[in-house]
């Protein structure tokens, strides 16, 4: 079977996890074009001498390449040379009028997240390869991970919370946070938001909001921060997490700090300095804060 790869350059990480997932249970080849700079015609004959040997286009539907010309050339030499299509949607974005008709498989979650993998094994090579109960023992294994996951920090938070005990009353003026981006939920959209709370007679509490970054919708509309710039992380195993810190209408973006460490250790790193005046609620002339933390998932 002869599969090609049909994305936007931005998701080629992903592209070659599918690449890499489909080919590992033999029996096919899969093509996808390295994105070289080539004259366009060039590039348009290679697309086309492919796509007319392909049994299979996958297409990767993301805010990119729904916006690309060269994902829309191939969506649609597909469609007209009647060859099967897979839509594989990676994260939400508005989906063509003319793949309305067709079946898609969704993975916001991740192409290499176990439940999807197996999804795209059994769309593609049909349900010889996947076993029913086995694609069941995954979502099950999903779940109880996450309430493994959850059990875990119930048992830790008292410890870390009796630790911050030792630090109430020392002024801040510098804020690091360090979280391990591979802990942080995948089964649905999540804002995770921690709190230091100052006297609570006189001031409302700081808050961090955390959300794994999620291409033109990393924040839901509600909250009403900007959506973050795009940032290539190239083909690194590393998480992307978004940060942003809130003081009544004091809003400041945290970025990422990405280094050589954050891509061995799934580290996500951000800083915040309190030094400015901006930050000191008149008329008090320092922050001696009295914290307590809360930790909650907001959705």
């Amino acid at each position: 079977m002869k599969i090609f790869i049909s994305y936007s350059s931005v998701d080629r990480h992903e592209a070659f996890e599918l690449k890499r997932l489909l080919e590992h249970q033999g029996g096919c080849e899969a093509w996808l074009d390295f994105m070289d700079i080539k004259p366009s015609e060039v590039l348009e004959r290679e697309l086309a001498g492919n796509l007319e040997n392909a049994d299979l286009v996958c297409l990767l539907l993301s805010p990119y390449s729904v916006a690309s010309k060269w994902v829309q050339y191939e969506a649609e030499k597909t469609r007209k040379k009647n060859i099967r299509m897979l839509p594989i949607i990676l994260r939400p974005c508005i989906i063509p009028e003319a793949l309305n008709d067709i079946v898609g498989i969704d993975a916001s979650t991740g192409v290499a997240e176990e439940t999807t993998s197996l999804r795209i094994i059994r769309a593609v090579f049909g349900k010889d390869k996947v076993d029913e109960t086995v694609l069941f023992d995954a979502g099950k294994r999903l779940e109880l991970a996450k309430m493994a996951l959850q059990n875990e920090a119930d048992k830790h938070l008292p410890a870390i919370a009796e630790k911050l005990e030792a630090v109430q009353k020392l002024p801040i003026r510098e804020i690091s946070l360090d979280i391990d981006a591979k802990t942080f939920p995948r089964t649905k959209p999540t804002v995770i938001e921690l709190q230091l709370k100052l006297n609570e007679l006189w001031s409302t509490p700081m808050s961090f909001y955390f959300s794994l970054y999620k291409e033109g919708s990393t924040w839901p509309a509600g909250f009403g921060f900007k959506e973050p710039t795009y940032q290539e992380f190239f083909l690194k195993s590393v998480d992307r997490l978004d940060a942003v810190f809130q003081w009544y209408d004091r809003v400041v973006d945290l970025s990422q700090v990405i280094d050589g460490t954050t891509f061995r250790d799934s580290k996500a790193s951000f800083q915040l300095s309190l030094t400015e005046r901006n930050f000191i609620p008149k008329p008090v002339a320092y922050i001696c804060p009295m914290i307590s933390k809360s930790l909650r998932c907001l959705i």
